[in-house]
C-alpha cells in the first residue's frame, strides 16, 4: 500500500530495460527516509534508464536495511548476493558483497565492505561532498607555494584496504584495466594537519598491453613536505620484458624545492635512465628544472 510518500508492500516491475520485484518498503514520509526490502533483480540495462553513458547491465539480488536521503546520510546496511555484471561483451561475477555504515556522530562514520573480491574499512570524520574538495586543497597545499587552504569543514580519515581476486570486475571499470589481484592498501588523510600517508603492496597490476609486477608504494606528506617512495619489480609490454627495476623517490628539500629521483633499467641495459628534476613551488603554481 502506499500512504503518505510510505510504499509497503510488493512491486514487480516487467519491462524492455527493468525487470524485477521489490518486496518491503520505502517510507519517504519521515525526516530521515527507511528502506528495508528485499530487490530480485532479474535485468537492469543502466544506458537505456539513462543512468549511464556505457552500456552496463546488472541482475541479482539486494536485501537492504538503511536510512538516508542522500549518500552522506546513509546508514545501514546493503547486501547483494549473486550479482551479474555486463558492459558491452565483458562480464564479471559477484557471489556476495556486504556494506555496512555506522554514523558515530555528526558526520562521523565507520564504513565495512565484506565481498569474495575484497575487505575494506574507512573511518573518520568525511563527507563524499566534501572529501575530493579537501583532497584537491590539500594537493595545491604541499605543491604550490604560500597557498591558503580555505577548506572549512575538516576531513579526516583511515582506510585499511585489501583486494583479492577481482577477475573481470577491473574490465567493467575500465575494458583496458585488466588485472589486480592479492593487493593492500592502507591511507590515512587530515586536511586540518595538511598529512597524507599511504602504503600499498600490489603484486601484479596489468593495463592495456603492460604488465607490472611487485609494486610497493610508500608515502608521507606533512605539511608541505614530502617523503614518496615506490618501487617496481618487473614492467612488460605484452610479453617482452620493458624494464626490470623502476623506482621513484621524491623528497621535500631543506629550501622547500621537491626532489625527484628516477631510475629505470632493464638487464640488457637496453632501456636504462637515471633522472634528477626539482620542483620549485610558486604561488598558484611550480616550476621543473
Amino acid at each position: 500500500y502506499i500512504l503518505r510518500k510510505s510504499f509497503n508492500g510488493l512491486l514487480q516491475i516487467h519491462d524492455d530495460y527493468l525487470d524485477m520485484d521489490f518486496n518491503g518498503r520505502a517510507d519517504l514520509s519521515k525526516a530521515v527516509p527507511e528502506f528495508r526490502f528485499d530487490a530480485d533483480i532479474r535485468r537492469a540495462a543502466l544506458k537505456n534508464l539513462n543512468l549511464t553513458k556505457e552500456d552496463i547491465r546488472i541482475s541479482g539480488k539486494v536485501k537492504s536495511d538503511f536510512s538516508g536521503a542522500k549518500p552522506d546520510d546513509i546508514a545501514g546496511t546493503i547486501s547483494l548476493k549473486d550479482v551479474l555484471v555486463f558492459r558491452d561483451t565483458i562480464s564479471a561475477r559477484v557471489k556476495y558483497l556486504n556494506l555496512d555504515v555506522l554514523k558515530t556522530s555528526g558526520t562521523k562514520k565507520e564504513i565495512k565492505l565484506n565481498s569474495d573480491f575484497a575487505e575494506a574499512e574507512m573511518a573518520g570524520n568525511f563527507t563524499l561532498t566534501n572529501l575530493p574538495k579537501a583532497l584537491l586543497a590539500f594537493g595545491r597545499y604541499t605543491f604550490t607555494k604560500d597557498y591558503k587552504d580555505t577548506t572549512s569543514i575538516a576531513q579526516d580519515f583511515t582506510a585499511d584496504i585489501r583486494i583479492f581476486e577481482p577477475g573481470n570486475l577491473t574490465r567493467i571499470i575500465h575494458p583496458e584495466f585488466r588485472m589486480i589481484r592479492n593487493s593492500h592498501v592502507v591511507a590515512g588523510f587530515s586536511s586540518n594537519n595538511h598529512q597524507l600517508s599511504l602504503t600499498a603492496s600490489v603484486p601484479q597490476l596489468m593495463f592495456g598491453s603492460y604488465d607490472a609486477k611487485r609494486i610497493e608504494v610508500d608515502a608521507a606528506f606533512n605539511k608541505g613536505s614530502i617523503d614518496f617512495k615506490t618501487v617496481v619489480d618487473k614492467v612488460y609490454n605484452n610479453d617482452s620484458l620493458m624494464l626490470d627495476t623502476l623506482s621513484v623517490t621524491t623528497r621535500t628539500q631543506q629550501n622547500s624545492d621537491i626532489r625527484f629521483d628516477v631510475s629505470l633499467a632493464d638487464k640488457k641495459r637496453y632501456n636504462y635512465a637515471n633522472v634528477t628534476a626539482f620542483v620549485t613551488p610558486l604561488v598558484g603554481k611550480a616550476v621543473v628544472r
